[in-house]
This record gives C-alpha cells, structure tokens and sequence, in this order.
C-alpha cells in the first residue's frame, strides 16, 4: 500500500500517549478497513480507536453505525468528544486480519 493511495487518518487513542509527551514520533501505517486503504497513527495499549467523518463518509459501502453511549475522551480533556456511532470493519495490514470496533 503506498501512502499515494490513502484517503484519510484513523486515530487510535489511549489515555496515555508517553510517546508524544517525549517528543517521539507517532508510529504510522497503512491498512485496509473493509478494503479501503487509510493512514493509522497508532498509539500502544489504545483504549479506542476513532475515525474522522470524511474518513468515515469515503469508506465504500458507508457501514450502518450503531448508536453506542460510551464517551470518549482526548488526553487530558474533561469534556467528551463527539461519536457518531460505531461499526464492526475488518483491518488489513500486510498479511493479517482481524475484526474491529470503530
């Protein structure tokens, strides 16, 4: 997967991202989700993994979201982000596969 093909970021949170605060660089990649190639900043022992509505809305075939009532919060922020919904996709990265919430 080259990063010319990729349409848009999924960001994986954890309560704690140590990386950041040390000044690390975010380990990045390339996967599928349900075919479709995306950039994933990824973040050890995340808690959630979140996507962007125009990440979301170039997905094809648009997954039905589920309403869910769980709050998701970014590091340190006291109020909750806005979820949408949630979905089941399944993640491809190089030769493995496994099924998701999003």
């Amino acid at each position: 997967m080259d990063d010319d093909d990729v349409y848009g970021t999924v960001h994986i949170l954890h309560a704690v991202q140590p990386d950041v605060r040390r000044g690390l660089p975010v380990p990045k990649c390339v996967v599928a989700v349900d075919g479709h190639r995306i950039l994933v900043l990824n973040y050890a022992r995340a808690s959630v993994n979140i996507m962007a509505q125009p990440v979301f809305q170039s997905l094809l075939g648009h997954p039905t979201l589920k309403h869910t009532a769980t709050q998701v919060y970014a590091f340190g922020s006291p109020a909750p982000l806005p979820v949408a919904g949630i979905f089941t996709a399944t993640i491809t990265h190089e030769d493995q596969t496994t099924k998701a919430k999003i």
